[in-house]
């Protein structure tokens, strides 16, 4: 009976144990450990389902504009041997540790303001964190983006300087004032687009379109820009 009695309550403990280790038991979240080889298929990121970042669309023109300038990283230059104007120049073994963006030289340097020239400035914070979740999903080569252009909305802070921040002013801001012309403040896009009119015309060009070096705007781009001028430009 006195053996009956132990073995019970040595189960009871061993149960009690077990419960214990389970809902005392803690993992450290996965944040910043996704693992994936980079895609270099051209695939990735960028198919019709694809509802995340992708890279020809939403990452290529940020660095276009602001790190493959004359005299850096562009396909003449290429300081330090760094073409920043392709996915495989931006992309390489040394760069980029794809799912791992604080492993990352890309991203440290240009997160920390290391990769910047004093005279061109930083990105701001919207676009570091946009490139660091590109990285940590696998910095994947998006090809044939789905658009996300909608002409129906055309407000300068819903539209157009979203539409300016990530194309033009990496170029067109005081620390960069190419042309002359300062699209990082409201004012300075109004007097382009309306007041000196060579907003829409620089985006128009058959030839040495603006964005200098990118991919000309979109039908729908354009319209909205449009559509914000027509509509006397304001500022909403």
């Amino acid at each position: 009976m006195i053996k009956r009695v132990l073995r019970a309550k040595w189960v009871i403990t061993a149960i009690l144990a077990i419960f214990l280790f389970i809902t005392n038991c803690k993992h450290e979240p996965l944040i910043n450990h996704i693992p994936g080889p980079v895609d270099t298929t051209g695939n990735g990121g960028g198919n019709a389902d694809d509802t995340t970042i992708c890279f020809e669309r939403d990452i290529l023109p940020i660095i276009v504009t602001n790190c493959a300038k004359a005299g850096c990283h562009d396909a003449i230059t290429k300081e330090e041997n760094r073409n920043y104007t392709t996915y495989s120049g931006i992309v390489t073994k040394e760069d980029i540790k794809a799912g791992f963006p604080l492993q990352s030289k890309f991203f440290v340097e240009l997160n920390t303001g290391q990769m910047s020239q004093a005279k061109y400035g930083n990105l701001n914070a919207a676009q570091k964190a946009l490139i660091k979740r590109w990285i940590t999903e696998g910095a994947k080569d998006g090809k044939n983006c789905p658009s996300k252009c909608d002409s129906s909305k055309f407000t300068y802070s819903g539209a157009i300087q979203p539409l300016l921040d990530k194309y033009c002013v990496g170029c067109h801001k005081p620390s960069s004032l190419s042309g002359n012309t300062d699209l990082s403040t409201y004012a300075g896009v109004k007097d382009a687009a309306v007041t000196k009119n060579t907003l829409m015309p620089s985006l128009k060009r058959s030839t040495s379109w603006m964005p200098l070096g990118g991919s000309k705007f979109s039908d729908c781009q354009m319209a909205q820009i449009q559509k914000w001028i027509n509509a006397g430009a304001p500022n909403n």
